[in-house]
């Protein structure tokens, strides 16, 4: 077991924006990792984008910023598991070296998938739910890239299959916005 590994991948850069200014202009350039095991870094055209502590977590790197003007990119993850950490959450595997209660060796690094995403300046970041079912609502805590020049709308459809449970628009003015949705079939019990 190796208590780190490293990866290199080069991508070129017509992949990520293609090949024109019009094509690049007004975007950013993500990368997702699925998980890593247990501590990463991710360095992208040699400037440190991201670290990540959680072996079984996802998480989002930015790297549009730290884009050098060169037709190739160079993506550098190192991956430090400790096998001999006690302390470490190891999820379903075991500090010992060979397996002795599961069918499947020991992992490190990366062990999910990673893929690059290119998305507008003003994208949605992320989206916690919270349902308040006596109440009848759900809650949503929508986060933007950045706070929006101009008020923004959002139309939110809350969907069982297909059946639409409540459909609702709101005026996002800040980055964070709260935003609650009644479903009327929650508290029906339906």
């Amino acid at each position: 077991m190796h208590p780190v590994v490293w990866y290199r991948r080069t991508v070129r850069h017509d992949e990520l924006l293609g090949s024109t200014a019009e094509e690049s202009a007004d975007r950013r350039v993500l990368i997702h990792f699925g998980a890593v095991d247990y501590r990463a870094q991710v360095w992208f055209d040699g400037r440190m984008v991201a670290s990540h502590v959680g072996g079984q977590a996802p998480f989002t790197a930015d790297v549009t910023d730290a884009m050098d003007a060169v037709s190739e990119h160079v993506l550098v993850v190192r991956a430090e598991d400790d096998p001999h950490d006690l302390h470490q959450p190891r999820g379903k595997q075991d500090w010992r070296e060979e397996p002795h209660s599961v069918w499947y060796d020991r992992t490190t690094g990366i062990w999910q998938p990673v893929w690059f995403e290119v998305v507008p300046a003003q994208h949605l970041v992320d989206v916690a739910w919270t349902p308040d079912v006596p109440g009848g609502v759900v809650r949503g805590e929508v986060t933007l890239a950045k706070v929006p020049v101009r008020p923004l709308l959002l139309d939110l459809t809350v969907r069982l299959g297909e059946e639409v449970l409540a459909e609702q628009t709101y005026v996002v003015r800040d980055r964070i916005t709260v935003v609650d949705v009644a479903v009327p079939a929650l508290r029906n019990g339906q």
